[in-house]
């Protein structure tokens, strides 16, 4: 993961111009890919699956389950409260997906209903911490096919157009939608599909 924001001194970006590095004059912070944090992750998984046939044909349900918690140990780097908390606590902690797939004739219907947990984005201020809420996305799709080779879909993903907590901050950092949402920030996605197997 990424380490702790390195801050510039002018005295930093002026060495890094006089080295020749092109674009110094714009760098002020930056972060290093780094595998330097121990953590401690614990949690459990559950997949569940369910197929059945009846009169307008057969239909395969399927659930996944997950709860995680991590605990960061130690870092060989300082590292500030805000690091820490996007370590620990960016990621909702549960988060589920529940799948069901009905097959009649030459039709496939999908459709999938995701759930992720709250989720906090920490600061060096714990009263600075802001926690954004649980998400539910549903996502559908229908597909016909035919002669064995042909298939056409149509589908959506966040069919609901559904957006996660505004931003809070939005003044001060110029976007309406925490980056880090797990469900996204761009609302409903839709499309259609020509497939065509060889």
């Amino acid at each position: 993961t990424q380490s702790a924001t390195k801050v510039l001194t002018d005295q930093d970006i002026q060495d890094l111009i006089d080295s020749g590095i092109s674009g110094a004059g714009d760098l002020t912070e930056f972060r290093f890919y780094t595998n330097d944090f121990d953590t401690t992750t614990t949690g459990f998984d559950i997949v569940a699956t369910y197929g059945f046939d009846w009169a307008l044909g057969s239909t395969d349900m399927n659930l996944a389950f997950n709860h995680t918690e991590t605990e960061l140990d130690s870092a060989s780097d300082v590292i500030d409260r805000s690091r820490k908390g996007e370590l620990e606590g960016f990621l909702p902690e549960t988060r589920w997906y529940l799948t069901g797939i009905h097959h009649t004739g030459n039709w496939r219907f999908l459709a999938r209903l995701t759930y992720y947990d709250e989720w906090t984005d920490s600061n060096n201020n714990p009263a600075n911490d802001i926690t954004f809420g649980d998400e539910y996305v549903l996502d559908v799709e229908a597909a016909y096919t035919w002669n064995d080779r042909y298939s056409i879909v149509l589908g959506a993903q966040n069919v609901l157009d559904e957006y996660p907590d505004k931003e809070p901050r939005v003044l001060t950092l110029g976007y309406d939608y925490p980056e880090g949402s797990p469900m996204g920030f761009n609302g409903g996605f839709y499309y259609t599909r020509f497939r065509i197997d060889m």
